[in-house]
């Protein structure tokens, strides 16, 4: 690549700068309260599964799954680059750099892929309720390998690619993980557009498609429950059992009893149990319809957070990757000039993914909230609160 007598200057040789500092520290903290808050998904998820319903079992199954793939991004991703950033070159020969290549694809796809499941599992839960309690747990289970498997094959090519290659400099031995220059167009090109969208497109395509049919459907059944609601309202009649459990309820029933003729007492009381039914009976559509509501609000907002925190964890960074293959491939030009900070916050950004996840999907959720703050905290008033779904 570097030919003296064809007067290239060499470059200079890679040292421990601003960059590198800021870069290796930010991953280290990215890394400790990733490790934390996963490993405390996954012990709470352990406790809530034996506590809630068949229903949501495989829900905090995924959830679990996806810590275990966060923390595997940590420790191949996060702290790999932690540790390759302070020491600049790359100390761990051969083996290790084939191995964190292939366990930094591996644990991606399989956090990705995961967290596409979790939105799928959801729809299903919502728009097929039957099929999801019988079916869909009875193979949640073999689902989940078969996406360990499949990440794992999808990750196999990194081994090929990467490997720990000597710099061009005589005086200094300078190793990276990088990939070699003898590469092929299908391998250099293709490859990397290839995994872009594997591990970008096809999880958000599956997230946003999962998440726009929740929101349909929960916007059609409130539509239909308000409809089928105001009709039974309007056409509602005092049943016998209705009226014999609100006269017990209401004590004009007693005085009306000892006082006038039966016909007429009869009367008062049937008119006083249907008016009170039908005000019964919209008390209570009126409060299906709040529950409903904050149904819809609470799935808007949590689609609209998950989707926007992946989108701006990986967006920019394989905006930034696809970029620059096509600039190697000599398609577009493309530098990011003297701010080399744009790059650095980037390659940042991707870290944190694994980091809002366990805030997402389990400090969001009322039921695993309640259980983590009485676990740590000690608080023994919200026990009688929480009802595990």
């Amino acid at each position: 690549m570097y030919n003296s007598s064809n007067n290239l200057t060499l470059p200079k040789i890679p040292s421990f700068n601003g960059y590198n500092l800021f870069k290796s520290v930010f991953f280290l903290v990215v890394f400790f309260i990733s490790i934390l808050g996963n490993t405390h998904t996954i012990f709470f998820t352990l406790k809530l599964q034996k506590r809630s319903k068949l229903s949501y079992r495989s829900l905090y199954r995924m959830i679990m799954q996806l810590a275990f793939a966060d923390i595997l991004v940590c420790l191949f991703f996060v702290l790999t680059q932690a540790i390759w950033n302070i020491f600049v070159s790359w100390r761990g020969g051969s083996f290790l750099c084939k191995l964190m290549k292939m366990g930094q694809a591996f644990s991606i796809y399989l956090s990705t892929y995961i967290m596409s499941l979790v939105s799928l599992d959801r729809a299903i839960a919502i728009c097929k309720p039957i099929h999801h309690l019988h079916s869909w747990n009875r193979n949640i289970k073999i689902i989940i390998i078969c996406l360990w498997i499949y990440s794992f094959l999808l990750a196999i090519p990194q081994v090929l690619l990467f490997d720990a290659y000597r710099g061009p400099w005589k005086t200094v031995t300078f190793y990276q993980c990088t990939t070699s220059d003898n590469l092929n167009i299908l391998q250099m090109y293709v490859y990397p557009l290839v995994y872009c969208v594997l591990i970008l497109l096809i999880p958000i395509g599956i997230l946003v498609t999962c998440y726009t049919v929740i929101i349909h459907t929960i916007n059609v059944r409130s539509k239909e429950y308000e409809e089928h609601n105001s009709v039974t309202i309007l056409f509602h009649q005092p049943k016998s059992d209705d009226c014999e459990h609100l006269t017990n309820q209401f004590p004009f029933y007693d005085d009306a009893k000892h006082s006038g003729s039966n016909n007429d007492n009869e009367t008062i009381v049937i008119n006083r149990i249907s008016e009170n039914s039908n005000n019964f009976q919209k008390l209570l559509s009126h409060k299906k319809q709040q529950l409903m509501s904050r149904a819809k609000i609470k799935t808007y907002r949590m689609s609209a957070i998950i989707i926007s925190c992946f989108l701006l964890c990986w967006l920019p960074y394989w905006v930034y990757y696809v970029l620059i293959t096509l600039k190697n491939a000599r398609l577009i030009k493309f530098t990011l000039g003297k701010n080399i900070w744009i790059s650095v916050f980037i390659q940042s950004l991707a870290s944190l993914n694994s980091a809002f996840n366990p805030i997402i999907y389990g400090f969001f959720n009322r039921n695993f909230f309640l259980f983590f703050m009485r676990k740590n905290f000690g608080g023994q008033k919200n026990r009688r609160k929480m009802q595990f779904q």
